[in-house]
C-alpha cells in the first residue's frame, strides 16, 4: 500500500513538471505564436497568421516584429489602414527595423506623402548608408518631386555601384523617360533584361517599352520571351493573340486562341477567356460561335449567356442581348440563385441603358427580396438616384455598398458623386482619398478627385491629381494627353503643348499627339496651323476618320462649306459609323436648307445607330415641316416618340411632338407637349414660337402675346421668325 502511494507521488511530480514546463515563459510562448504565424505565412494562410501574431503581441505589447507580421499580412489581405497602423507601430517600438521602415516608407510613397517617404529612406541610410532598396525609394522621390537632377546623380551612382536590381532597372529607365531621353530608357531595360534573363516583370517592362515606340516586332519578341518564362500564364498568351489580332494577323491569331480551347475544352473559363478576347478585338462573330459552343455544352453556364448577351449588345441587338437573359432565366431547372441575381442585375443594367427605369427597379428590388445584401443591388439602386437627382438615397445606398463591401472602388466613386450632386464637395474628398488609401494606384479614383477639385475651383489639387496619374504609369499617352488637356482648359497654352510634344515622340502615340496639338491651335484661333498639324498627323494616322472629320469641321469653322462637306464623306468612306461625321453633315444640309439631303442623311445614320435619339428627333421634325400628306406626319411621330422612350423627359423631344400634333390639328395635345417643353427651357425661342402659336390657334390672346413675345427677343434668327414677326405686330403689339 506504502509502495502505491509513493507510486502515485512520484508520478503526480512528473506530471506537474512536465505541466510546467510545457507552459514555458512568455518568452518561449510569445516565439512560439510568432514562428507558428511566420509559418502561416509563408504557407499563404495569412487569416490564420494573422491570428498567430495578435496573440504574440498579446503576450509582448511591445514585440515590434509580430507588429510588423501583422502589418505585411494586412497588406496580403488587402486592408492598408490595419496595415499601415501596424507597421507604423513596429517602426515606432523598433526604430532600427529596417524592413519595417521601408515598407512605411513606400506606403507613404504610394499615398504620395512624398516628404514622409523620403524621411523613412533617410533613417534607414542613416543605419545602413548602402541600403539599395531606401536609396531606389528616395530616387522614386525625387523623380515625383520632378528633382531630375538629384534623381539622376543618385541612379549614376548606384549604375557605377553595379547595383542589378530588377526595381533598379525599372526606376532608371522611368527616370530617362522622364527628362525625355527614350533611346536611353530603352538601353536600361535592355540590359535589365540581359541581367535578368528570367524576369517576367523586366520582359513586360520591355514591352511596354516597345509598345510606346509603336514597335510591334519588339512587343512580339518580349510577350514570346515572357511565355518562355511563364509557359502556363494565359494572360501572356491572350496577350500575343491580341497583338496579331491587332496587326491582321488573324491565322496567328487563331491559332494561339485555338490551342487555348483545344487544350482543355471542358475549361469554361479559358473558353470565355478566348471569346471575351475576340469580342474586345471586334471579332463578334467569331465570339458569337465560341460562346453559342460552350451554351450547347453548359446551358447552366451563366457566364456564356451574359457574355452572349454582351456580344449582341455591341452589335447594337439590344432587344436580342435583353431576350438571351430571359432565355436563360426560362431554364428553371438546374440553376443556381447566384446565377438566377447576376442574370436580374445585368437584365436591369439594359434597362438602365435603355431608361427604362420602372422595369429596372421592379428586378433590383426582386433582387433584393432574395439577396438583401446584394451590393450589386445596392449600387445600381444608389446609380438611380443619381440620375434621378436625389442624392440623399443615393448616398444612403452607395454608403451601404462600401460599409458592406470596404473593396468596392465603384461603390466609392458612386458615394462621392452622390456627395457632389448634393454639392458636399470635401465629403466627396473624404470619400476618394479613403478609397486612395485602399487603392493607391487607382487612376480611376484619382480622376474623380479630379473632378471634384475642379468643382472646387481647387486648380492646384486638380493639377497635383494628374500629375499622380501619369506617374502611375509614364508611359500612358491617354494620362498625359488628360494632364495635356487640364493645361489647355485653363488656357495654359505652352504648358499644354508640352505634354502634347512628349505624345507627338512617341511613335504609338504621334498622331494623338498631332491632334491635341490641333486643338489647342483651334482654341487660340490659330485655325491654319491647327489644319498644319491635322494633314501632317493624318499622314502618320494612316487615313485615320477622325482626323478627316476634324479637318472638316475646321474648314467649316472657315466658312469653307464644300470642303467641309468633302471631308465628311471622306471620313465616312473610312468609318460609316462615325458619329459626328455623319450628325454634322446633316446639320450642315439643314443650315443650307437642303433638307431632303438632311432627312436623307438622318436615314441613312439611324440604320446604322438606332439608339440616336437627337437623329430621331430631328429627322421626325424635318419630316412634320414638309407640305407632305398625313402619312409624313405618322412617321414623325413615331420617330418622334422612339425619341422620347430613349431620352424621357427631354424638352426638345416633347417640342416636336407637340409641333406634329399642331400640324395634325390636335391642338390640345400640342399645347400640353410644349407647355411641358417651355418649362424645362423658357428661352428657347423655337418652343416659345410654337407655343405662341398654338395658343392664338386656341384664341388665348394675352398667353399668344407672351410666348410670341419672348421668341423674338434678340436677333437670333430661327424657323418660323418671320411669321412670329408677322402674326405679333398684327395681333399682339
Amino acid at each position: 500500500m506504502v509502495k502505491q502511494i509513493f507510486k502515485f507521488h512520484i508520478m503526480l511530480i512528473v506530471s506537474v513538471f512536465f505541466l510546467l514546463s510545457s507552459c514555458g515563459t512568455p518568452d518561449e510562448k510569445k516565439m512560439a505564436f510568432f514562428e507558428k504565424g511566420n509559418s502561416l505565412f509563408e504557407a499563404g494562410d495569412y487569416v490564420r497568421a494573422k491570428l498567430e501574431f495578435k496573440n504574440a503581441v498579446q503576450i509582448d505589447s511591445k514585440f515590434a516584429q509580430a507588429y510588423y507580421m501583422l502589418g505585411k499580412t494586412a497588406l496580403k489581405l488587402k486592408d492598408g489602414r490595419k496595415a499601415f497602423g501596424w507597421i507604423s507601430n513596429a517602426v515606432k517600438l523598433d526604430p532600427g527595423l529596417i524592413e519595417a521602415r521601408l515598407d512605411l516608407g513606400k506606403m507613404f510613397f504610394a499615398g504620395r506623402a512624398l516628404p514622409r517617404a523620403a524621411e523613412q529612406a533617410d533613417e534607414i541610410l542613416k543605419i545602413d548608408p548602402e541600403n539599395v532598396e531606401a536609396k531606389l525609394l528616395k530616387a522614386s522621390v525625387y523623380l515625383f518631386e520632378k528633382k531630375f537632377e538629384s534623381a539622376g546623380k543618385m541612379l549614376e551612382n548606384m549604375a557605377a555601384a553595379g547595383i542589378k536590381k530588377v526595381r533598379f532597372y525599372l526606376i532608371r529607365a522611368s527616370y530617362f523617360k522622364a527628362v525625355d531621353n527614350n533611346q536611353m530608357a530603352g538601353k536600361v531595360l535592355k540590359e535589365g533584361m540581359e541581367a535578368h534573363p528570367q524576369s517576367l516583370e523586366m520582359a513586360m517592362a520591355l514591352a511596354r517599352y516597345y509598345g510606346l515606340e509603336g514597335d510591334l516586332k519588339g512587343i512580339e519578341t518580349q510577350l514570346k520571351k515572357a511565355l518562355e518564362i511563364a509557359p502556363e500564364a494565359i494572360g501572356l498568351k491572350l496577350n500575343l493573340a491580341r497583338l496579331y489580332l491587332e496587326t491582321q494577323r488573324l491565322s496567328e491569331a487563331k491559332i494561339i486562341l485555338n490551342r487555348l480551347v483545344e487544350a482543355d475544352p471542358e475549361n469554361d473559363k479559358n473558353r470565355m477567356a478566348v471569346a471575351v478576347l475576340l469580342m474586345k478585338s471586334g471579332e463578334l462573330d467569331q465570339s458569337l460561335e465560341i460562346v453559342e459552343k460552350g451554351i450547347e455544352r453548359s446551358r447552366e453556364n451563366y457566364g456564356y449567356f451574359a457574355l452572349l448577351s454582351e456580344i449582341y449588345l455591341k452589335k447594337s441587338k439590344v432587344k436580342k442581348a435583353e431576350n438571351v437573359l430571359w432565355e436563360f432565366l426560362s431554364e428553371k431547372e438546374g440553376l443556381a440563385l447566384p446565377d438566377i441575381i447576376k442574370a436580374k442585375v445585368s437584365l436591369s443594367k439594359l434597362f438602365l441603358l435603355q431608361k427604362r427605369s420602372d422595369e429596372a427597379e421592379d428586378l433590383i428590388d426582386q433582387v433584393l427580396e432574395d439577396d438583401p445584401k446584394n451590393i450589386d443591388a445596392h449600387y445600381l439602386k444608389g446609380r438611380m438616384y443619381l440620375v434621378s437627382g436625389d442624392g440623399t438615397q443615393a448616398v444612403s445606398k452607395f454608403r451601404t455598398v462600401t460599409q458592406e463591401h470596404p473593396e468596392h472602388l465603384e461603390g466609392y466613386i458612386g458615394l462621392a458623386n452622390a456627395h457632389v450632386l448634393n454639392k458636399d464637395y470635401d465629403l466627396a474628398l473624404d470619400v476618394l482619398k479613403n478609397a486612395l488609401e485602399k487603392a493607391p494606384n487607382s487612376a480611376k479614383i484619382l480622376k474623380g478627385m479630379v473632378r471634384v477639385n475642379v468643382l472646387k475651383k481647387d486648380v492646384t489639387a486638380a493639377e497635383e491629381n494628374l500629375k499622380q496619374i501619369v506617374s502611375l504609369d509614364p508611359y500612358n499617352i491617354g494620362s498625359i494627353a488628360g494632364l495635356g488637356d487640364f493645361y489647355l482648359s485653363m488656357n495654359r497654352y505652352e504648358e499644354a503643348m508640352n505634354q502634347y510634344q512628349l505624345i507627338k515622340k512617341s511613335k504609338k502615340g504621334a498622331a494623338l499627339g498631332y491632334l491635341k496639338t490641333a486643338q489647342a491651335f483651334t482654341r487660340q484661333n490659330k485655325v491654319d496651323d491647327a489644319i498644319d498639324e491635322l494633314k501632317t498627323g493624318s499622314e502618320k494616322a494612316e487615313k485615320s476618320s477622325v482626323f478627316i472629320t476634324s479637318l472638316g469641321q475646321l474648314y467649316l469653322r472657315q466658312g469653307k462649306i464644300q470642303e467641309a462637306i468633302v471631308k465628311f464623306k471622306e471620313a465616312l468612306a473610312i468609318d460609316p459609323k462615325n458619329r459626328l461625321a455623319w450628325l454634322t453633315l446633316a446639320n450642315i444640309y439643314e443650315r443650307t436648307q437642303d433638307q431632303e439631303l438632311a432627312m436623307d442623311v438622318y436615314r441613312k445614320f439611324l440604320a446604322l445607330h438606332p439608339d440616336s435619339w437627337s437623329a430621331a428627333n430631328n429627322l421626325a421634325f424635318l419630316l412634320s415641316e414638309q407640305e407632305q400628306p398625313e402619312s409624313s406626319l405618322q412617321e414623325a411621330l413615331i420617330l418622334a416618340q422612339k425619341a422620347e422612350s430613349l431620352n424621357p423627359g427631354s424638352p426638345l423631344v416633347l417640342d416636336t411632338i407637340g409641333w406634329i400634333y399642331y400640324k395634325q390639328g390636335d391642338l390640345s395635345k400640342a399645347e400640353h407637349k410644349i407647355a411641358q417643353a417651355i418649362k424645362k427651357m423658357p428661352d428657347n425661342r423655337v418652343i416659345s414660337y410654337h407655343l405662341g402659336l398654338i395658343c392664338h390657334d386656341m384664341g388665348k390672346g394675352l398667353d399668344a402675346g407672351v410666348n410670341l413675345k419672348n421668341a423674338l427677343a434678340g436677333n437670333n434668327e430661327f424657323p418660323g421668325r418671320k411669321h412670329a414677326l408677322k402674326l405679333y405686330d398684327k395681333y399682339y403689339k
